[in-house]
């Protein structure tokens, strides 16, 4: 998968009226990629499947949404 078609994969599942409806724009998305991509924390070689996706929405939980907005976006 390239760059642009797992930018697309992520965002149709955390972007702004995704499946999961949490709303993370393109520059949220776009940085939680590179991290995951470059960053290598989790261990594992980046390849831009559904293991990475759920890589790059740790770092979006961890780095988006503000303390107390999790309860708001499950209890909405």
């Amino acid at each position: 998968m390239n760059n642009i078609e797992f930018f697309n994969y992520v965002y149709g599942y955390y972007g702004v009226g995704g499946l999961y409806g949490m709303n993370f724009n393109d520059d949220q998305i776009r940085a939680a990629i590179e991290i995951v991509r470059l960053g290598n924390r989790f261990g594992i070689e980046f390849v831009g499947d559904s293991i990475d996706r759920e890589h790059v929405l740790v770092v979006l939980e961890e780095n988006f949404i503000a303390e107390g907005a999790w309860d708001e976006l499950v209890n909405c």
